[in-house]
């Protein structure tokens, strides 16, 4: 159990970190929070804001080991790995494509299902407790298709997911326009998941901050942590260019950033970032009603009362913080096939953010192995949003060395 005015340092800002420093401030803890840049200024920014406890899949599926290797000689496919010579990419790119069976698919599944099913009612909590306006909304999300080959194709994912406690409504076209009468009237139909929800990530991260500095967390931005000082498998401080901050506790929330820190800290964390890309809108008549996937555009399409976003594209180019003008395009042009509108037309906001990608689908949310006192609670795959709460609740149970809600053996340290 937790001693006293125990002191803890969690190492990035978005939505793992943020999550984190809650609770764990909820239960007593002395929080101080680091990020390298502003707080809630990456992927918890540009994501869609699904909370979707369907969500069950991971990105290798079955059948995902032929087309990977298609995708890969058009760099604007919605899956695209960028060739080059790079180990530490190939070793992980070879065991994500040897884990796309059926076997992994139900543990995979399993796993996050375990972690999604109360996502929805802990951001009703929150947002409730802590009256965080960031246009919160509870009315589905349509899986959306443009041909009927894959619309049927579905049918058996469907099943599948149902075994998780999530079973959608089959829509036709006719019923679906009716529904979003905005949408092109050649497609072929939805799966509607009646238990989803949305939000507004950049508004949600603007609130949070508000919410953990009133409770007295301490917020530090624009400080890159660089080295660790250890003593006796204990870690002492963290450590930036010009700073040392000591704590009791360590907790690595740093998303895709966190292999950058296998170096220092003498570890094989299997993260790899992968770059997605977003267009944001102001809202406006012809925007759905409801989010929706569009599931062969690989796009997310989410309405606000403050804007409409559309996400999408999965690329694997390292850090290379370019913004890739064919990737971006391509987001805009495969929406085509279902919007009545073109994305590119003075869009407010054009950006990408890395996504923290494990080869397993699932987050790592474990103490490191190698050290007494620091946690690790990075790898959410595409869905750190969704799994925020839960998995500041998980790193709060054991750091108190208390019994959590959850099963944490799926979300071990692996390498």
């Amino acid at each position: 159990m937790k001693k006293a005015e125990q002191k803890v340092i969690v190492i990035g800002g978005g939505i793992i970190g943020a999550s984190s420093a809650y609770y764990l401030n909820q239960s007593g803890w002395k929080v101080t929070l680091i990020d390298q840049k502003q707080f809630g200024d990456a992927a918890s920014y540009g994501n869609c804001g699904l909370i979707l406890p369907g969500h069950v899949l991971p990105l290798n599926l079955p059948g995902t080991f032929f087309k990977a290797f298609k995708w890969m000689l058009d760099p604007a496919a919605p899956f695209y790995v960028k060739p080059r010579l790079d180990f530490n990419l190939f070793s992980w790119f070879l065991k994500f494509l040897l884990r796309c069976n059926k076997k992994h698919l139900k543990e995979a599944a399993t796993a996050r299902s375990s972690v999604l099913k109360a996502a929805v009612s802990l951001f009703d909590e929150l947002i409730q407790q802590e009256n965080i306006k960031c246009d919160w909304t509870k009315d589905g999300v349509h899986y959306l298709f443009s041909t009927r080959e894959e619309f049927e194709n579905y049918r058996n994912l469907d099943a599948f997911i149902a075994q998780f406690g999530t079973k959608a409504e089959e829509v036709s076209t006719q019923e679906f326009i009716k529904r979003e009468p905005t949408f092109r009237s050649d497609i072929a139909g939805s799966w509607f998941y009646e238990g989803a929800a949305h939000l507004r990530p950049d508004y949600l991260m603007k609130e949070l901050k508000r919410v953990l500095q009133d409770q007295g967390v301490s917020i530090l931005e624009n400080i890159k942590i660089n080295s660790f000082s250890i003593e006796n498998k204990k870690i002492i401080s963290a450590n930036s260019a010009t700073e040392t901050f000591k704590a009791d506790e360590f907790v690595l929330a740093t998303g895709a950033w966190t292999s950058k820190f296998n170096h220092c800290l003498n570890c094989k964390i299997p993260i790899q970032p992968g770059k997605g890309y977003s267009i944001t809108m102001d809202q406006y008549k012809s925007s759905p009603k409801t989010a929706c996937i569009l599931e062969e555009a690989g796009a997310v399409a989410t309405p606000w009362p403050s804007g409409f976003r559309l996400a999408g594209t999965m690329e694997f180019s390292g850090f290379d913080e370019t913004i890739n003008p064919k990737r971006l395009a391509s987001l805009s042009k495969n929406t085509n096939q279902f919007l009545p509108f073109s994305c590119d037309n003075t869009p407010k906001e054009t950006r990408f953010d890395w996504r923290p990608m494990t080869y397993t689908g699932l987050p790592i949310i474990d103490r490191i192995p190698k050290y007494k006192n620091m946690t690790l609670a990075a790898g959410h795959n595409m869905i750190g949003l969704s799994m925020g709460p839960a998995t500041g609740k998980m790193v709060t149970a054991l750091l108190n060395e208390t019994e959590p809600d959850l099963d944490m053996k799926p979300f071990r340290y692996f390498q």
